[in-house]
């Protein structure tokens, strides 16, 4: 008998429907948007005074049996992004695109917020696979197996792979959590268990996220701001309980894969990173050029206990070496840049060290 694939769906497959699957829909599109009416009153005014461009975005998008349909958020982006990006899912930060707001709208979710309209409509369910734009779905995903699995279901607010993965995941990691998921939540009480574990990570994120959120869009109006922000490509993330261990460059050994099965030649300290470089404390100087790194993390999921640890090893080049810090007493304060992350190590670095997934 041939052994059934992760993604394969039989004949028993059947896309959640019914009155049961619509009710819980309609009653909780209902219930988020009365909690969150306050939102759709102060974010409208907050992006209009940041840029004085519209509060919403509406774009096209593929629902369900691939049938276009509206979908609405808070707009997060400049004007014409769409025009800029195309059907590349190039970091929209790099490209100076997202508004001042933007980027905590996005990390903590609330730009999805006005969907839950489009939930009212009949265009989305509450829980659901991403809707994805036409020529994305035209020039990334249709080649991709298995990846028209998703449109045999609505799309939804919040989708199965959004959760667990950061936004620089590849389409095919998502869609192979996606149709994880289709082939096994076929109940309403699959999807009230998911919502209720990202509503709890949502709020979470949201307390964590709201005073720095505020302090940014307060100095937005102020003219120091955009200029120390010109100065500055990407936000910096704090790091706690998290190592780094170098290796210089040997003759002998060029491969960096190799190059870290060998016991480091430096162990430091992270203080902060970015999506390129790593700001480290180090006990010694670095004497020679740098060929690797490995990064070590603490992560604990929400409503777990147990801790694990992740790791991110990459090619690493010495920028420049930095001023003593007085939080950091006889240590040497150096800029490390990253090169040539593999797909997985990519992954990694975002969702565990910049903490860019819901989850």
């Amino acid at each position: 008998m041939k052994k059934d694939h992760p993604f394969h769906f039989d004949s028993g497959y059947v896309a959640k429907q019914g009155i049961t699957n619509t009710l819980f829909n309609k009653f909780a599109a209902i219930v988020l948007l009365f909690f969150s009416l306050p939102v759709f009153i102060v974010i409208p005014i907050i992006i209009r005074l940041q840029d004085g461009g519209p509060a919403f975005y509406a774009g096209a998008r593929l629902g369900r049996h691939k049938k276009e349909f509206t979908m609405y958020k808070f707009r997060t982006l400049a004007v014409n992004a769409e025009q800029m990006i195309g059907s590349s899912l190039v970091s929209t930060s790099s490209l100076k695109l997202e508004t001042p707001i933007g980027k905590f709208l996005r990390e903590t979710r609330i730009d999805e917020l006005p969907q839950l309209i489009n939930v009212l409509m009949g265009d989305m369910d509450i829980i659901g696979p991403r809707p994805e734009r036409q020529t994305v779905y035209d020039e990334m995903c249709k080649q991709i197996p298995w990846y028209d699995k998703r449109f045999s279901v609505k799309p939804g607010v919040i989708g199965y792979s959004q959760l667990f993965t950061p936004h620089s995941a590849s389409k095919k990691t998502r869609a192979l959590i996606d149709n994880f998921y289709l082939k096994r939540s076929h109940e309403v009480t699959s999807d009230i268990v998911l919502l209720s574990y990202a509503l709890s990570v949502l709020v979470y994120k949201l307390v964590r996220k709201l005073p720095r959120a505020f302090a940014k869009t307060v100095k937005h109006f102020s003219p120091a701001y955009h200029k120390k922000q010109e100065r500055r490509d990407s936000d910096r993330v704090n790091c706690h309980y998290t190592k780094i261990n170098l290796w210089y460059k040997h003759p002998e050994e060029v491969d960096h894969e190799h190059l870290t099965m060998h016991m480091s030649d430096l162990q430091g300290e992270v203080v902060n990173i970015n999506e390129t470089d790593v700001y480290i404390s180090l006990p010694s100087e670095i004497m020679h050029d740098i060929a690797a790194i490995e990064l070590i993390t603490r992560y604990r999921p929400l409503l777990q206990s147990k801790v694990r640890h992740k790791t991110v090893h990459c090619k690493s080049k010495l920028r420049f070496k930095r001023e003593q810090n007085s939080q950091y007493p006889d240590q040497f304060m150096y800029v490390i840049s990253m090169h040539e992350l593999s797909p997985l190590n990519q992954l990694k670095l975002h969702k565990y060290f910049l903490h860019k997934s819901i989850s």
